[in-house]
């Protein structure tokens, strides 16, 4: 069996519509790339991402969520050691994912363990 890709419309790509093609509200994945501070060790990394991950697993509206180390196939992104992805149902859910106590309590400690602070952090959102 081949992959299977979602391939964007070109109406898509220029600017979102707020809908999809079938008239349904439109996914957004949330996709985080992180530059951990050397200091931080291997256990610390996966502590966090494992309280983002036991978060999201409570939320209504996360689909999928996967995390882990950047496996930097390309050579790409050696900067970026860490990162996770969560898929949401639509932009309501993303809006209480990012209003959520825990998630600002998480968010506030992950910056302080990235290289630069907030500047440690890579964030894209795409709605799909």
């Amino acid at each position: 069996m081949g992959a299977s890709f979602f391939r964007p419309r070109q109406a898509d790509i220029a600017g979102p519509l707020p809908l999809s093609t079938n008239g349904s509200p439109r996914m957004i994945a949330h996709c985080v790339f992180l530059s951990f501070s050397s200091s931080q060790t291997e256990e610390a990394r996966r502590a966090i991402l494992c309280a983002l991950v036991a978060l999201a697993e409570t939320l209504d509206g996360v689909i999928a969520v996967q995390a882990g180390p950047n496996r930097d196939f390309e050579a790409k992104s050696p900067n970026h050691s860490h990162g996770f992805i969560l898929h949401f149902r639509d932009r309501g859910a993303l809006r209480a994912y990012d209003e959520h106590p825990r998630h600002r309590e998480l968010g506030k400690e992950l910056v302080s363990m990235c290289v630069g602070g907030a500047d440690g952090l890579v964030v894209y959102d795409i709605e799909y």
